[in-house]
């Protein structure tokens, strides 16, 4: 996504808002909470293994291929509504303003005497 020409409409991924260093480091942050996750994810296992003698590994693989569709249209549900609220255009605007719709003030005014003076022209041109 930080190499993609649509990044300009995400927060957190224009350039002004995230240097490739500033990338660097948040994907270290990322892969450190991961590591955490399934280091516990680990100690889980081998505490419940050991108390109850229930390999979690059978359960997991069990419900992932039982119940895949119902698992995979929750990550993709995620996924979609997550990035839809990152969008400037689509989904986190609650204060409806969308101030991405509307031109900036000076813009619609030179757009209004570009207006005017075309319709005074066209007014003033006869036909023959």
């Amino acid at each position: 996504m930080f190499i993609n020409p649509n990044k300009l409409w995400i927060r957190g991924l224009r350039p002004t808002d995230l240097s490739w260093d500033e990338l660097i480091v948040s994907i270290e942050a990322l892969l450190f909470y991961s590591s955490l996750e399934i280091l516990s994810f680990y100690h889980l296992y081998s505490k419940v293994n050991k108390i109850l003698k229930i390999n979690i590994l059978h359960q997991l693989a069990f419900v992932l291929k039982k119940h895949r569709l119902i698992a995979w249209a929750f990550l993709t549900t995620w996924i979609i509504v997550i990035m839809g609220f990152q969008r400037d255009h689509n989904g986190a605007d609650f204060t409806f303003q969308f101030a991405w719709i509307h031109p900036p003030a000076a813009a619609a005014v030179d757009l209004n005497d570009t207006a005017v003076a075309l319709n005074e022209t066209m007014t003033n041109v006869t036909l023959t």
